[in-house]
């Protein structure tokens, strides 16, 4: 390491002696700040997936000082202009001694490097000096984590005998690694109520295997079992790691990245069979292949709509369970050019029933018959405060599908971005996930716009606008509609250890009038929250306020108001949090949402409407360096209501509470 190396850090340790006495930045926060400002409902599912792919990333860090571009492809909150800064500064000074020194690259914000702290070590995270025999990586790894939701309340499912398996839900995760060559893991999981060793199910309703590895010579990576592919923008095939307007701006998906194991519950997104990269020179090469069923309503041995729930708990919905199989086959081909980057792919998939979507309007260009292909060109370039990519995408009957993206980044403290997008309304992608209003990749053509400033480093601004317009009826709409979304966020943060931010956020679609025939209402949602994250010695404070306003046309608008405090205090071997929420809404159109915090592979947000309170308590202990877990109690009460939900999932009584085990053992 060179002698000015010395003097900077030297520096940059005496400048940030107030962060070194801070507490470290902890994996519930991350959450917090990761997902709770993308407030879109709609990809709660999506989110919840998310969160455990990331999981596996956090309890399997990657050493910084061996870090690979695809290593930090994986993380969806650096930048193309962050991954590169972080490359060269390895190559130009050599090892990283501290995660302080992270400091020392300017294009990382606080933001970004208390995130990377979750996700990369060092020798030592507290600022030892860096020696790279200290930590030595075990030939052989292992990791056991159970799951156990117990609900003490009883639904009519089970009262009726409607449901066919036990009160209470459970997932068992295996994970091996032998170094850093292969990886391989098992996932078991019933939903509440989901038959345990019967109705068909060998045990568990849910099981997912994955082995994978990195190869020599020209195999990049290979892959068998359980998978994700993401190709170019996500047009032809993807499983992004955003979705929405404001994760769109906040975060970057670069399109290096290709194959993915898939490590989540989730039941529906992921293809069963083989991928493999080949690599030579400046190509690479995916060939991938996929077998596997899906859940199904039929008509007439006819494929009306494929369920995503992954629910089968009644007889109906286990009718429903793995009735159409799908063989999905292609292949995408990349030409890295430095900072050019361009690609083309296809996919191909048939199934066993045909697609039969009925007389219903808005279904009028959905998928119809076996067989589907798509087809794609992507590209990206990428300079100092320039980032631009794309991809347009065709099906075999030669409907299109366009996303194009310009990132304008001249520093860390400033970036905009302009993204357009056009999905024609017949355009069929089965396996497509890309950026829209609606979570479609199909009848829109749209606009968004977003812009990230940071003054002086204590002020934090983001914006964003979006405008979509849909050409033809979707659901709940008999003709052309548009809609429209704005988000604004403020945040001051004068030291490591307090944070103020507020927030506003709009969304107006339109709707059919239930009245009047063939005239669309607007529908405008406002929700504002302010927060303040502020620290008392050894605990950690989140207050917040919570406001929605609801409009329609004709209609008496909506209000809901929810106050919340959530408290956590760790010790050497112990944390400790508490949430309490009060909250009071005009109906479920009002509803608002509350992040709880939760043990790893959680996601908890639930949603608050009417008028009531929510409390939670959550207890962490580490007995070991091996050995972990986690007790979790949640309790809402209703003070307006003397049932909860209804049908199979009613509750008879104005409370439910729950009790959540993990237990997380390494071997």
């Amino acid at each position: 390491m060179t002698l000015p190396k010395y003097i900077l850090l030297y520096f940059c340790l005496l400048l940030s002696v107030d962060c070194c006495n801070a507490q470290n930045y902890t994996w519930e926060e991350f959450v917090e700040d990761f997902f709770q400002q993308e407030e879109n409902i709609e990809t709660e599912n999506e989110q919840g997936s998310l969160l455990e792919e990331l999981t596996e990333l956090h309890h399997n860090p990657f050493d910084i000082n061996k870090i690979k571009k695809e290593n930090l492809q994986l993380l969806p909150f650096l930048s193309i202009q962050q991954t590169d800064s972080i490359l060269s500064y390895l190559h130009r000074y050599g090892p990283i001694l501290s995660m302080k020194e992270l400091l020392l690259i300017p294009t990382l914000d606080k933001k970004t490097r208390d995130f990377l702290s979750l996700f990369v070590y060092c020798k030592d995270a507290e600022g030892s000096v860096y020696d790279i025999k200290a930590r030595s990586i075990p030939k052989w790894s292992h990791q056991l984590t159970g799951n156990f939701s117990i609900p003490l309340y009883q639904r009519e499912g089970f009262k009726s005998h409607q449901y066919k398996g036990y009160p209470f839900a459970g997932s068992i995760r295996y994970r091996g690694r032998l170094k850093d060559r292969t990886e391989w893991g098992i996932t078991l999981q019933n939903d509440e109520g989901e038959p345990l060793g019967s109705s068909g199910n060998y045990i568990f309703d849910y099981q997912s295997f994955f082995l994978t590895g990195t190869g020599k010579h020209y195999i990049e990576r290979w892959i068998i079992g359980d998978f994700k592919l993401h190709f170019g923008s996500g047009l032809v095939i993807g499983q992004g790691f955003w979705n929405n307007m404001v994760s769109a701006l906040t975060f970057s998906k670069h399109t290096g990245q290709t194959i993915f194991k898939h490590t989540s519950t989730d039941e529906t997104k992921f293809l069963r069979g083989g991928a493999v990269t080949l690599t030579y020179k400046a190509a690479s090469m995916t060939l991938f292949g996929s077998y596997r069923l899906r859940d199904a309503t039929l008509h007439h041995n006819n494929i009306t709509t494929l369920l995503l729930t992954g629910l089968h708990r009644t007889q109906s919905e286990l009718n429903r369970k793995n009735t159409a199989a799908l063989f999905t086959t292609g292949g995408n081909l990349d030409f890295d050019l430095q900072r050019f980057r361009v690609g083309v792919s296809a996919v191909y998939t048939s199934l066993d029933k045909a697609f039969d979507n009925g007389n219903t309007l808005y279904k009028k260009y959905y998928p119809k018959g076996k067989f589907f292909s798509n087809y794609g060109i992507h590209y990206s370039y990428n300079s100092n405060s320039v980032f631009i990519q794309g991809e347009e995408a065709v099906d075999s009957k030669g409907h299109v599908a366009a996303l194009n993206k310009i990132t304008f980044a001249p520093s860390y403290n400033f970036k905009t971005i302009l993204m357009h997008r056009y999905y024609d309304m017949a355009y069929n992608a089965l396996h497509a996930f890309a950026y829209s209003a609606r979570g479609y990749v199909k009848n829109e053509h749209g606009l968004l716009g977003g812009m990230q400033m940071i003054y002086k480093r204590k002020w934090h601004f983001k914006a964003a606008l979006d405008y979509s317009f849909h050409p033809f009826a979707i659901y709940g709409t008999s003709r052309a509609s548009n809609r429209f979304a704005l988000y604004t966020q403020a945040e001051y943060l004068p030291n490591d250890k307090t944070s103020f931010s507020a927030r506003y956020h709009l969304k107006s679609h339109q709707e059919d009038s239930k009245r009047h025939p063939g005239i669309l209402y607007n529908i405008y949602r406002h929700r504002w929250k302010l927060q303040a994250h502020y620290n008392i010695g050894i605990l950690k404070n989140v207050s917040a306020i919570d406001l929605a306003y609801v409009t329609t046309q004709n209609k008496n608008p909506d209000y809901g108001s929810m106050i919340s405090q959530r408290i956590s205090a760790k010790w050497k071997k112990w944390s400790l949090s508490a949430i309490a929420a009060w909250f009071n809404t005009s109906s479920y159109a009002s509803a608002l949402y509350l992040y709880e915090p939760g043990p790893v592979y959680s996601f908890n947000y639930p949603a608050c409407y009417y008028h009531g309170w929510r409390t939670a308590v959550m207890l962490l202990g580490n007995i070991s360096h091996k050995l972990s877990f986690a007790v979790k109690y949640g309790l809402t009460y209703y003070t307006n209501r003397k049932t909860i939900s209804s049908s199979t999932q009613l509750i008879s009584q104005p409370y439910k509470n729950d009790l959540y085990i993990q237990i997380n053992k390494k071997f």
